[in-house]
């Protein structure tokens, strides 16, 4: 499945109390109870040292179909995932053989990242990698999130560019919504550095999820 992301019309600056309003309604779903005990459940799972995953179809896709992928290729043995939440904790034992590090500006979500965790933004990964040095890049659910202007998604997508290999893939997950995308993939200069890649277990070099969030994998390498 592929999305056209083809059409003319300019996006639309991101609303916040849309954003907000989309996930009351997604938590919503397990009713106020259900929503208060799996707060209660994730707060003291993380506290015993429990990995926990959120429930949605994209993040399926990225758990057990892109995930899997690298845990398995000979080829891709430095990896860097962009943002860490509750919900990353695991990729750390699902990456354990790998040389994984996470990067998050928000110093109180270090708990989430792996033993190699940089507190930055992902702009300045040229500080803390090596040029070349990184196999694959995971950039899920920034965009729009953090990477909210054309000019950091620009300082982003070229510090990736620098710090992986030849060869070395870029993943960009991101929402197809207009108060979710503050500026389109195509527009930032950077990102033509990099080639489509087709994925080879989705067959695709762009997915859509067509859920509530019309969430989008976008595959590239450098």
């Amino acid at each position: 499945m592929t999305v056209d992301t083809a059409d003319n019309d300019p996006p639309v600056p991101i609303n916040a109390e849309i954003a907000a309003a989309r996930v009351r309604g997604m938590r919503g779903k397990r009713g106020i109870v259900g929503d208060q005990l799996h707060a209660l459940g994730v707060r003291l799972g993380i506290f015993y040292g429990g990995s926990f995953y959120y429930p949605s179809e994209d993040r399926s896709i990225l758990e057990c179909m892109i995930i899997p992928y690298y845990q398995l290729s000979r080829t891709h043995g430095a990896i860097v995932f962009v943002g860490t939440d509750w919900y990353t904790q695991g990729y750390a034992r699902m990456f354990s053989r790998k040389a994984y590090t996470t990067i998050d500006p928000d110093p109180d979500r270090v708990r989430y990242g792996a033993d190699r965790h940089i507190i930055d933004v992902v702009g300045n990964l040229e500080r803390h990698m090596a040029p070349g040095s990184v196999d694959a890049i995971f950039l899920n659910g920034v965009v729009g999130w953090g990477l909210n202007t054309i000019e950091d998604a620009e300082r982003a997508f070229a510090a990736c560019h620098a710090c992986l290999r030849e060869g070395g893939h870029f993943l960009i997950g991101w929402n197809d919504l207009p108060e979710h995308r503050p500026f389109r993939l195509a527009e930032v200069p950077s990102l033509r550095k990099f080639q489509p890649l087709v994925f080879p277990p989705l067959e695709a070099n762009e997915y859509l999820i067509d859920n509530e969030w019309r969430h989008t994998y976008s595959f590239f390498y450098k």
